[in-house]
């Protein structure tokens, strides 16, 4: 059965899959282990970690009303803006916005830790993954291991995807090709897909600033950090959070994360609105190189779908367990915050 041959909420997983997560596993842990000094495998500069409010909304229809939006509540949450790889924040790249909602009861799916009480949300600022399946992921992993290899390897790796996955490379430069000029003036995406209770969905978190021109982005190398900061001590800032739900199995695949539901007719329903209060933004902050997001860190009415979904299951595993032997630490988040977290948050 092809991908998009599958019924509404349908997945496929495929015989050689188990191989191919392993595979990944090993390529990603290996480049990750070559920096010496372990971090993050994605997402490693942070611009800061705040603290906010999640308010569901009162209004949201009856298919959707599942696991933290089945009643209007309101969460305090902890965001961790970031980077995808760059260092220097005028280079174009991916960026982050990793939501965790605290004090939600439920059993969570992450091995280990399904008695804790917080809620992920991982999204970056592109609406789509860049390649089809794991075969494809596998094969970028696999090229751009060797592409470390200083300025021959680069060249290596360009050339070869330009030979053999031409549109793969198309998909993934334009991933990671945005110049923001604040982490609050855009939109963010979960690009991969999630149940929420009977329905298949894409998260999608709307700044009433964003959409604009992007421009040249921000002029100094911790330019967006400083935007964060300055902008967040004069005045709050506000996310709509929603979905894009999944009507037509061809036009909306799960299988396949390359798709744009949303070019396809995907309709957007607000469930939620992020407020961030004014609030002092430490940019040396320990917390935000501790703190650990997975989207496998959630309630069974969230539950991550999707091949790539399956594969960052067992990727962010590995990558917690190397940040644990190399900190000397418990990465915080996929185990419980401290309460001194708690209490700024709650303060804020």
């Amino acid at each position: 059965m092809a991908v998009h041959d599958l019924a509404l909420g349908e997945e496929r997983v495929g015989p050689d899959e188990p191989a191919q997560i392993d595979e990944l596993v090993g390529l990603l842990v290996s480049a990750v282990a070559k920096k010496g000094e372990l971090k993050r495998g994605q997402h490693e500069k942070h611009h800061g970690l705040v603290s906010a409010k999640f308010v569901v909304d009162a209004a949201i229809p009856t298919h959707l009303k599942a696991g933290v939006f089945a009643a209007p509540a309101t969460f305090d949450a902890l965001i961790r803006f970031s980077n995808g790889g760059k260092r220097d924040d005028r280079e174009a790249d991916a960026h982050g916005m990793a939501i965790k909602l605290l004090n939600v009861s439920g059993r969570k799916l992450l091995d280990g830790h399904v008695d804790e009480t917080t809620q992920d949300f991982v999204l970056t600022d592109h609406e789509t993954f860049f390649t089809h399946d794991l075969g494809e992921f596998a094969a970028f992993a696999r090229l751009s291991n060797a592409a470390k290899a200083g300025a021959l390897g680069k060249a290596m790796f360009l050339s070869k995807m330009a030979i053999w996955h031409r549109a793969m490379l198309s998909r993934a430069r334009a991933f990671v090709s945005h110049k923001p000029t604040s982490p609050l003036s855009t939109h963010y995406w979960s690009a991969t897909p999630y149940r929420l209770g009977g329905e298949a969905v894409k998260y999608m978190a709307v700044s009433p600033e964003g959409g604009q021109a992007e421009g040249d982005g921000v002029r100094g190398e911790n330019g967006l950090g400083e935007a964060l900061k300055t902008r967040l001590a004069e005045r709050e800032a506000r996310f709509d959070f929603g979905v894009h739900v999944q009507t037509d199995p061809r036009a909306h695949p799960v299988e396949d994360e390359t798709v744009n539901w949303s070019r396809n007719g995907a309709p957007f329903v607000k469930l939620a609105t992020i407020v961030i209060p004014r609030q002092t933004v430490d940019p040396e902050a320990r917390l935000a190189e501790r703190i650990a997001f997975s989207p496998w860190h959630s309630l069974d009415a969230h539950r991550p779908l999707g091949a790539i979904n399956r594969a960052r299951g067992a990727i962010y595993t590995a990558m917690l367990a190397l940040r644990h032997k190399s900190l000397g630490v418990s990465p915080v988040g996929t185990s419980e915050p401290p309460a001194d977290l708690l209490r700024q948050s709650s303060a804020a």
